[in-house]
């Protein structure tokens, strides 16, 4: 299982909001999507493996690439909650 770590648990906190998708990189395996620190003005890049998606989508495995960005919308919020 994908280690999950939380800027919480780092004793950091960061105000992130909402940014754009920038889509699943199939060489590194991963979807790529930005938040933004409101606090710096700052654009956060993130990225979160299709394993730790699947297992957000409750394990379920075999999800084709071109269906990345719609599951990627369907966890957006569960995905976001754990970036804070």
């Amino acid at each position: 299982m994908d280690a999950i770590l939380r800027a919480s648990e780092l004793g950091a906190s960061m105000p992130l909001v909402r940014g754009q998708i920038i889509g699943y990189d199939a060489t590194l395996m991963v979807f790529e999507f930005t938040m933004i620190d409101k606090a710096v003005t700052a654009v956060v890049e993130c990225q979160i493996s299709s394993v730790a998606m699947d297992q957000l989508a409750g394990g379920r495995k075999g999800t084709m690439p071109v269906e990345r960005e719609a599951q990627f919308l369907h966890l957006r919020h569960a995905i976001e909650r754990i970036a804070f």
